[in-house]
């Protein structure tokens, strides 16, 4: 029996698949690949950089995760209920995490376990820090009051998209 599924195994290896797949490089060295398929009225999409933590330049560590977040981010108008509103707010938080960041560089001898940026005792704070942090979460949550949830993913698997691997919509 056991022979029977080896056999089987061994023709599913043998398998060629003849793809009619063009390939395009652009002068900025953009790969695009294109299969073709009259009459389909969509249009499928995958983005593969040639990039990651193996690319990566001893220093320059994290870049990749980086450029990963901000493919995720999403835009101005899409799962925004009021942009006008929410926009402010966003920056807001966003100065807010650098004078967290501020703070936390200026006290890092007192709350940090190692020296990695966010290893702190978080039970280990200062003053600063704790309204800075209750300033980042209630405008955390002014913010979600803004955004309708979900709404990346629904258009990814509204226009066929299946299995989305990397996110930061929460």
């Amino acid at each position: 029996m056991a022979l029977t599924f080896m056999g089987a195994n061994t023709a599913a290896q043998d398998y060629e698949y003849d793809l009619p797949i063009k390939e395009h490089i652009f002068e900025n060295g953009l790969r695009l690949l294109v299969i073709e398929r009259p009459g389909d009225t969509r249009v499928a999409a995958k983005i593969w950089t040639d990039m990651g933590a193996l690319n990566e330049i001893p220093g320059e560590y994290g870049s990749a995760h980086f450029l990963e977040h901000l493919m995720f981010k999403g835009t101005p108008t899409l799962g925004a209920k009021d942009w006008e509103i929410e926009k402010p707010l966003i920056d807001e938080i966003n100065a807010t995490e650098k004078s967290m960041i501020a703070e936390l560089n200026r006290a890092r001898n007192d709350i940090r376990e190692r020296g990695v940026f966010h290893d702190y005792k978080h039970e280990q704070t200062t003053p600063e820090i704790t309204r800075l942090q209750k300033h980042i979460d209630d405008l955390e949550r002014k913010v979600e009051d803004l955004t309708v949830e979900g709404t990346t993913m629904k258009w990814y698997q509204g226009f066929g998209g299946t299995r989305l691997t990397a996110s930061t919509e929460q």
